[in-house]
């Protein structure tokens, strides 16, 4: 049966999205809209202030870039406000005023607003003002003075941050020409007016008076000046990597570590091609790279050394029972000067040997197979394989001939002749090694192993179908039993068992189910093994006691019945109730809206199987113009909807509801 949602005008709301047709940077270097990273932040002179609406009882001293020491100030309307020569404004009359600040070829402006009334140069003195209640010389009342109007200036804040990874947002302090005005009475009722934003740019605030209420008393006018938001690409260093090279062989990969990103961003994102270059002898590797790159700026690059050495054979001798076979020849060097580091002779000490890898070698020895004793084979050896283990590699400079004899005639090296290497003249640099063999007839036990389960802590077991538990097998040179932790269990598989518990259906959760089903999830206990079954009373109870819905009757085992007990421990989950709701997204994205462009809006909804759209409920689309009401738009009463940003649409706010239609 269908759910049919409340019959009232109740619907859900969304989460709102705002857009702003931004204004592109003025003349007077006034921050506007987010732009795409900035490829150049050099410092240059501006002006600084606390505020740019300034009341005429009050003065506003400018801070300008640090470095700039010998500046000419100057004021285009001095019957509005003057400027000193260290940067402090006067006001005189209300009104707009330019002030510049100038030193050579630098120069910059701020437009400072004068509020208030105009001081009167002949204002009389508090003692002969007149006053409420007092007579003058003719008997009249002299008429009490107008207090002024309490005027709020907000001035929002002017912040240069980088690029972190973190959302930064503007904040904003209020003065005011009246003495009675409490900061804490003003209260900020569009948050979403102040900047914001996580990536490189300039963001500007869009306060306006509306934004703002003030819970005292007194009537007061708001006189706003916007703040702004700069995100500056964050700094990072190349670190080249030293390298060495054998002469004559492959360049090594090349190699470098980016320092200076932010937890979490990847380091693939930065491109650089690393190439090595030669000068006087010395050959370094460094980078090559675009200077900005995402909101990042690389600064430096630390080149890292390439050393080129000389190197050698290595010949790579093995015995194996008695006999000796030869290896694939590797490669061994030194980096040490015989004249200059060891007066002489250098020693088998002196020299780096590339390791032989015996991971891959299978030999076959009297027409048997074995393999290497390594992680990669550990599984193989375990169920049986035939395996040798490797000792020595030992390194020698030998000064005579691979497989020669000595003037004794006794074998110096005693390799088959099949097996001897091309070059029996040579001197040479050998490692010998031994190898061990080791034979594993032993077959595999395998046994069964009895699966449990316990629920939510109970102390009762489900009986689960028997899986295998093999042992690894012994060899020819492990005396004594196989212990517990030598056996191998196969794993129980819970994908298609469901459990029944008070009538109630729970499925294995392999990670698709959502905290709208019922699910149970399982951990693994242990492996014990028993001589009877049933002699840990802790573990195993009577079969009146097994829980309802056991997947398996193990029929009546001997209690003397030597088992492999495999154990493990379920929690379950019930569903929760399903609640519908809505959020929205767009190709908006955070980036810049530009008057003309089109924004798509997407509804996504959840909780609504089951119903059908037209029948069971329908889509509205609704905007609203700043604090009015929601207004539905004709025809707008699909999944999508696309408006145009203009100078109407830029201040509009969306959502999209749900109506019931039962």
């Amino acid at each position: 049966m269908k759910t049919t949602m409340k019959k009232t005008a109740a619907f859900l709301l969304v989460i709102l999205l705002v857009f702003q047709a931004l204004p592109a940077f003025a003349e007077d270097s006034t921050v506007s809209r987010p732009q795409p990273p900035i490829t150049s932040y050099r410092e240059k002179l501006n002006i600084e202030a606390v505020t740019e609406t300034l009341p005429i009882s009050m003065t506003l001293q400018l801070k300008v870039t640090e470095g700039y020491n010998d500046l000419t100030w100057s004021s285009d309307d001095e019957e509005i406000a003057t400027v000193d020569e260290n940067g402090l404004v006067t006001p005189k009359a209300p009104g707009k005023v330019r002030i510049t600040a100038a030193e050579g070829e630098y120069r910059d402006s701020i437009t400072i607003r004068i509020v208030g009334e105009k001081k009167d140069e002949t204002e009389e003195t508090p003692a002969d003002t007149e006053t409420e209640g007092q007579t003058d010389e003719s008997g009249d009342t002299a008429t009490e003075a107008r207090p002024e109007k309490m005027i709020i200036i907000i001035n929002g804040s002017k912040l240069k941050e980088t690029y972190d990874g973190k959302e930064h947002r503007t904040g904003y302090s209020a003065t005011s020409n009246s003495d009675s005005f409490d900061p804490e009475l003003l209260v900020l009722v569009n948050e979403g007016s102040l900047a914001s934003g996580t990536a490189c740019g300039v963001y500007q605030d869009t306060l306006s008076e509306g934004d703002f209420e003030y819970n005292g008393p007194e009537k007061a006018e708001f006189v706003i000046t916007n703040g702004w938001l700069q995100i500056k690409p964050a700094q990072l260093t190349i670190r080249v990597d030293d390298k060495v090279m054998i002469a004559g062989g492959e360049e090594p990969e090349l190699t470098a570590t980016v320092t200076g990103l932010v937890p979490g961003d990847d380091p693939a994102q930065i491109v650089y091609t690393l190439r090595t270059e030669t000068k006087n002898g010395t050959t370094r590797i460094t980078a090559d790279y675009e200077a900005l790159q995402g909101f990042y700026r690389i600064t430096a690059v630390e080149d890292g050394l390439m050393t080129v050495i000389e190197a050698q054979t290595l010949y790579n001798i093995v015995k194996i029972k008695g006999l000796y076979y030869r290896l694939a020849k590797t490669q061994i060097w030194t980096e040490k000067d015989p004249v200059r580091d060891t007066y002489g002779a250098l020693s088998a000490a002196d020299y780096t040997v590339e390791p032989y890898d015996f991971t891959g070698l299978e030999i076959e020895i009297g027409g048997k197979k074995y393999l290497y004793k390594c992680r990669e084979n550990a599984e193989a050896i375990t169920l049986g394989a035939n395996w040798y283990e490797v000792k020595g590699g030992t390194v020698s400079i030998v000064k005579g001939k691979i497989g020669a004899l000595d003037g004794s005639k006794k074998p110096r090296w005693i390799v088959p002749e099949e097996q001897r290497y091309n070059d029996p003249e040579a001197d040479s640099i050998h490692r010998d090694y031994e190898i061990t063999l080791y034979e594993n007839n032993v077959p595999a036990e395998v046994q069964r192993a009895y699966n449990f389960l316990s629920v939510d802590g109970s102390p009762n077991y489900y009986k689960l179908p028997t899986t295998a538990i093999t042992a690894k097998p012994l060899d020819t040179f492990r005396t004594g039993p196989v212990s517990e932790g030598e056996y191998i269990l196969e794993p129980y598989d819970f994908t298609n068992t469901v459990l029944v518990i008070d009538g109630v259906e729970y499925r294995y959760n392999d990670g698709s189910l959502t905290e709208y089903d019922n699910y149970y999830t399982v951990s693994f206990e242990d492996v014990q093994k028993n001589d009877s079954f049933n002699r840990n009373a802790t573990w195993f109870k009577s079969e009146e006691s097994w829980l309802d819905g056991a997947y398996e009757e193990y029929g009546s085992l001997a209690n003397k019945t030597t088992t492999f007990h495999a154990n493990y421990a379920a929690s379950t989950h019930k569903a929760e109730e399903r609640r519908k709701s809505i959020s929205l997204t767009s190709d908006y994205n955070g980036t810049a809206g530009y008057v003309g462009e089109k924004i798509t809006l997407t509804a996504h909804l959840t909780g609504f199987d089951g119903l059908a759209e037209g029948t069971d409920y329908r889509l509205e689309w609704q905007y609203k113009d700043g604090s009015g009401s929601w207004t539905p738009i004709p025809g707008a009463a699909g999944m999508t909807y696309t408006f145009t940003l203009n100078q109407a649409t830029t201040h509009y706010t969306w959502r999209v509801v749900a109506i019931d239609l039962e």
